[in-house]
């Protein structure tokens, strides 16, 4: 990292709804800090954790938020739900990624433009490439096709996952989220799969073919446990 970097000082904040108890300011002070970089989340809760639920606010008040914080001379923003989605239209370009998965959750704020990113893909990417870089990746199942699990999806098939199965409890997302993969990155690459019919307990029972799908993958990528994205290495039978 250059001098230059080390002596700048960069004001950030995050955008979204209840967010209050997020660990995103911690997280990134303490890794800038240990790159020698001052990079401070203002300690006022309008800049530092643009929480629009806790302000009374909707996505709608995106633009009017954005302008302020350029106003306040912020370098750029996390972005997370419910406006990964609807921040785009207010921005002035978008990486590749992050128009692919129609997505942001990164705007850097530069010589008066807005330049939106993704990373929850390359994220999640380079944490396998570390931990997992050995595994097989012919056969893997993914349980989630939301806003982060379109993205690890993303991450996937760009890893090299020969056929990735999609599973939700919402099969109109499985089916979405697989048919965009497969135009994406060819046809079949990803493929949805029925969760299950709902039992008396209100939950989504595993269908047969569900099961059966997951005992032969090599990998299942999980989406639903507390938020986290984990892999649990399988064995074929």
């Amino acid at each position: 990292m250059s001098d230059s970097m080390r002596q700048r000082s960069f004001l950030v904040g995050l955008i979204g709804a209840d967010i209050q108890a997020s660990r995103t300011p911690a997280l990134h002070e303490r890794e800038a800090d240990a790159q020698g970089v001052r990079y401070l989340y203002r300690l006022i809760d309008l800049y530092r954790l643009i929480d629009i639920a806790k302000l009374g606010l909707g996505p709608g008040a995106l633009p009017d938020l954005l302008a302020a914080v350029e106003r306040m001379g912020f370098a750029g923003l996390n972005v997370t739900h419910p406006c990964k989605q609807t921040v785009i239209p207010h921005l002035s370009e978008l990486s590749e990624d992050a128009r692919a998965l129609g997505a942001v959750n990164t705007v850097v704020l530069t010589g008066g433009r807005r330049i939106g990113h993704n990373t929850d893909w390359s994220g999640f990417a380079e944490g396998f490439r570390r931990g997992l870089q050995d595994a097989r990746r012919d056969k893997v199942v993914q349980l989630g096709a939301g806003g982060a699990g379109s993205a690890v999806a993303h991450a996937a098939c760009r890893l090299g996952v020969g056929q990735l199965t999609i599973i939700d409890t919402d099969a109109a997302w499985a089916k979405a989220l697989a048919a965009a993969l497969s135009e994406r990155f060819g046809q079949g690459r990803a493929v949805a799969r029925d969760r299950g019919k709902a039992s008396r307990y209100g939950r989504a029972a595993p269908a047969p073919r569900s099961r059966l799908v997951c005992r032969r993958a090599m990998a299942v990528v999980d989406r639903v446990v507390e938020g986290a994205m984990r892999i649990i290495e399988g064995q074929p039978t």
